[in-house]
């Protein structure tokens, strides 16, 4: 059951996910995994305050489970979205100075948060291609956050992976 609600959020049908999920909460209430997707779920569905108060009531113990460091990243990147205003202008800022990289890091995590990970993976590899100390490795690190919010086996991490290996690497 677990693996069909997992499979519900990978097919952006998060309300179903939460649905099974919740059921299978009553059974095992501190199975990290279960709790990690109904995490997510919440998150995938706009209800970032029960994700939060989810996640505030895990166990230490259990706080560096895959799912769980995978909902907390991605709860992170909603909060991200109250932070950095509105797209449009940072789209324009970055237009009007392309090779600005504070401008385009701003652009890359507003993406981020508008669940625009592509996107926002493409403008931080444009940085760390550039000049991949910029800022103490802002860059990078923004590039690892958004690979721990979407999980170590997702084929967005694998593929994004190797375009920054091939990068620090070249």
């Amino acid at each position: 059951m677990i693996d069909q609600a997992f499979a519900a959020l990978d097919a952006d049908q998060p309300a179903e996910a939460l649905r099974i999920l919740g059921g299978l909460s009553h059974a095992e209430p501190d199975h990290s995994r279960i709790l990690g997707g109904m995490a997510q779920a919440y998150l995938a569905l706009g209800h970032v305050e029960e994700a939060r108060a989810l996640l505030a009531d895990i166990p230490a113990d259990k706080a560096n489970d895959p799912a769980i460091m995978k909902a907390q990243a991605a709860l992170e990147l909603a909060d991200l979205a109250k932070e950095v205003g509105d797209l449009d202008s940072l789209e324009a800022a970055h237009r009007a100075q392309p090779d600005d990289h504070q401008a385009r890091f701003d652009l890359a995590r507003a993406l981020a948060a508008y669940q625009r990970p592509e996107e926002a993976a493409e403008h931080l590899i444009a940085i760390i291609s550039t000049d991949r100390d910029w800022n103490e490795g802002a860059a990078r690190a923004a590039l690892l956050k958004l690979f721990e919010s979407k999980g170590p086996t997702d084929p967005f991490t694998l593929r994004w992976r190797r375009r920054l290996s091939s990068v620090l690497f070249s």
